[in-house]
């Protein structure tokens, strides 16, 4: 399963933020809220409210069909979704005011409100791990890169990789992929895309930007690289021998990494990682944060 949200859902200035929290996502089909400290296993706690404007419905996605659908990220309510695959990848376009959901065999579903859902005509049958919105377009990838405008018509593009896609980021006008054997592809828009070199064979699970100039991925056996336009990257140690499968940054000044074994690590500059007791042994998946 997945997350992730585009520029149109950060807090305005009339809602600042006042204390920094993550979402993180685990095995078993957990999601959770938390703060700088870390409590119970799989499900972890974060302080009640934060001053701000935030969305009000989250939705987390699974296995066999599985969507969840919550108020406030600590009550959640299984919706119909009228798929049986996995389903791996959301987000909510606050400018098409829908939910978008990818998965296998190709499977694109949209919501206006996370409870009905409706199938979309992909025009592939390759697995879908992620779905980003920026600048008006929304990409999904996986086995392929697919485009729409509008959540409903999706066009295949010519990626120029045959490695499968894992992970994307945006900077707000470039996009960057990251996938299996130390793939990295680029593109000003989403449509036309270039090869680059990462310097590594491990395969890459993920990729984040912290909105200022720097792209971090992790994968497997601790990688982690940066890099501040996907041409040049820079390798550095996690300290951790398991893969790292998630990494967000909170937008002012903090990195979060999670991945086997519960392992979440930290770091103010990626340069220096300090591993956080997380009190579980399970596998983290993804991890989000609003600051």
């Amino acid at each position: 399963m997945d997350r992730t949200y585009d520029d149109s859902d950060a807090p305005t200035s009339g809602g600042a933020i006042t204390r920094r929290r993550a979402v993180i996502l685990g095995a078993g089909g957990s999601a959770a809220i938390t703060g700088l400290g870390w409590a119970t296993p799989t499900i972890l706690t974060s302080p009640a409210s934060a001053q701000g404007s935030v969305p009000s419905v989250f939705t987390v996605t699974g296995n066999a069909g599985t969507i969840l659908g919550g108020p406030d990220g600590s009550t959640w309510a299984a919706q119909t979704s009228g798929s049986f695959s996995s389903l791996r990848g959301v987000v909510f376009d606050a400018g098409l005011g829908l939910w978008i959901v990818v998965g296998g065999s190709g499977t694109i579903l949209t919501s206006p409100d996370g409870v009905a859902w409706t199938p979309r005509v992909s025009g592939t049958v390759e697995q879908l791990n992620r779905v980003v919105r920026r600048a008006g377009i929304l990409v999904a990838i996986g086995g392929v890169v697919v485009t729409s405008p509008d959540a409903i018509t999706w066009t295949t593009q010519t990626s120029n990789t045959t490695q499968n896609l894992n992970g994307m980021a945006s900077n707000g006008t470039d996009w960057l992929i990251v996938g299996n054997v130390g793939e990295v592809i680029t593109s000003p828009d989403g449509v036309t895309w270039t090869g680059q070199s990462s310097g590594s064979f491990e395969q890459l699970n993920t990729v984040a930007h912290d909105g200022s100039g720097l792209y971090v991925t992790v994968g497997s056996f601790g990688t982690i690289l940066t890099t501040p336009t996907g041409a040049t990257w820079t390798p550095r140690t996690s300290g951790v021998p398991g893969a790292l499968i998630g990494v967000a940054h909170d937008g002012i000044g903090q990195w979060v990494a999670v991945g086997q074994s519960g392992v979440i690590l930290t770091s103010p500059d990626t340069v220096t990682w300090t591993a956080q007791s997380s009190g579980s042994a399970s596998l983290l998946w993804d991890v989000d944060t609003i600051n």
